[in-house]
């Protein structure tokens, strides 16, 4: 039913948007960063940050940063691999896996007193663990939580798209708050953070599959690429219906 010839209109167009919009993301440069629990913040070169020291059982990041965009869209968490974690992270958890219960943003104005909590429609993932999906990131629920396990030793993402654009001041200040209540130290243990003011960033977070299939010639795809693209373009457009 996925490759059915009345769907091909809706992929071909999800496609051409998809082509003509890639979103471009800017790393954002953290300039506080802070663990509620005892964990060593560091900062890498690339803007990153790692964790270290002490793991406690829960953990909350607070991380405040400068962007030169005059509009925000979405904001990107990637949650990276390092061989300073456990199985290579990205989790502090023995088996590399993590729990990301709440993903919350504010902006702060240039004086640092007017904070102002941004609402997020959507979130998107390249992975989710069974039951522990990135929309129970955003559900309110600090019991429940993203989870990226069995696929652990690798990098991760995950998109949030506002629920409408953001037009930012000078010298406004994107605060991050990274809620990770599960326990049993399912903590992240190196991050970066990005942001677009592109209108299309669903293209961004891509399942592998997709991802793959996309770069290739149509009549080079698998079946399993083909449904895969196809249940993916046809999911945003319901998404974009309701």
């Amino acid at each position: 039913k996925l490759l059915a010839p009345e769907q091909a209109e809706i992929i071909a167009r999800w496609e051409q948007a998809f082509e003509d919009k890639p979103a471009v993301w800017e790393p954002l440069a953290p300039t506080t960063f802070q663990s509620s629990d005892g964990a060593t913040l560091q900062r890498l070169e690339d803007n990153s940050i790692l964790a270290a020291g002490v793991r406690p059982e829960k953990d909350t990041y607070t991380i405040t940063a400068l962007t030169s965009l005059a509009k925000l869209t979405a904001l990107r968490l990637d949650v990276l691999a390092d061989d300073s974690l456990p199985m290579k992270g990205p989790g502090r958890q023995d088996n590399g896996n993590l729990h990301l219960s709440e993903f919350e943003v504010f902006v702060l104005g240039a004086d640092g007193t007017e904070s102002v909590r941004l609402k997020i429609r959507s979130a998107a993932a390249d992975w989710d663990q069974a039951g522990w999906t990135i929309s129970h990131a955003l559900d309110g629920n600090e019991a429940t939580a993203w989870g990226i396990y069995p696929q652990v030793g690798q990098s991760h993402h995950a998109v949030f798209e506002l629920a409408q654009p953001l037009e930012l001041k000078p010298a406004s200040q994107i605060v991050v708050v990274l809620k990770q209540l599960h326990g049993g130290g399912h903590l992240i243990g190196r991050l970066k953070l990005y942001v677009t003011d592109s209108e299309s960033v669903t293209a961004d977070v891509l399942p592998e599959l997709v991802r793959i299939g996309v770069q290739l010639p149509r009549e080079q795809r698998s079946v399993e690429q083909q449904v895969a693209i196809a249940a993916y373009a046809l999911r945003i457009q319901a998404e974009k219906q309701l």
